[in-house]
């Protein structure tokens, strides 16, 4: 059977959208108004850090270290480090089809156009949940405000670092990705910062829940 298409566009993503790509394997492919959005939002990060401007996770450190200005050179480097940085969680493994969840949740944030995600990193992250290349994460280690242990091990999983699932096999990513015919992610000024910000894996699970509630009403 022929795998049903959801095109994310210029209209959200309903719950049921969520939960057919989430657990009953959908495809999920971006619009032309997505696109627009993303490439927009990504344009206006690269001007601002050409122009030197101060901005949070981009040309500065996180948290208490908001007033340290980073280095042109280390700009990269740091996005790198980010994930690493907050990928602390632990306890059994999320379930597949919450991971999916969790995947389509940053999508449709990321096009939405407020992240300013580089559109070669959003691509990868559709291209990982429609090819079923699922990071191996915790399910402990976030409390809703922003869900930046378990996007800390998503960002890490699909730069090839931590394990992944793929056809029903835990594997390290790296090993995923190839398998898949993936290259792991390249991620630019702002992009590791962008992937961890956001609430994904609650809504994603929240998708995931009121399908099950509907099932019942």
């Amino acid at each position: 059977m022929t795998a049903r298409v959801i095109v994310l566009d210029a209209k959200p993503l309903s719950t049921e959208d969520v939960a057919e790509i989430a657990r009953r394997n959908a495809r999920l492919v971006l619009g032309e108004e997505a696109m627009r959005r993303i490439r927009a939002s990504r344009a206006l990060i690269e001007h601002l850090t050409q122009l030197g401007k101060p901005l949070y996770g981009v040309t500065t450190g996180l948290g208490a270290c908001v007033d340290t200005p980073l280095a042109q050179a280390d700009l990269i480097a740091f996005q790198h480090s980010v994930p690493l940085s907050h990928s602390m969680g632990a306890g059994p493994s999320l379930p597949t089809e919450a991971v999916r969840a969790l995947m389509v949740a940053r999508i449709c944030g990321m096009a939405a156009g407020g992240t300013g995600t580089s559109e070669g990193v959003v691509l990868g992250l559709l291209a990982a949940l429609n090819a079923g290349v699922h990071p191996v994460i915790p399910s402990w280690g976030s409390v809703g405000a922003a869900d930046l242990a378990p996007l800390g091990h998503l960002a890490r999983a699909l730069r090839g670092d931590g394990e992944s699932e793929y056809q029903g096999r835990i594997m390290p990513s790296a090993e995923a990705l190839k398998l898949a015919g993936l290259e792991p992610l390249d991620l630019r000024e702002k992009d590791g910062h962008a992937i961890i910000v956001a609430n994904s894996l609650s809504t994603g699970t929240a998708c995931l829940a009121l399908e099950e509630v509907a099932c019942l009403i």
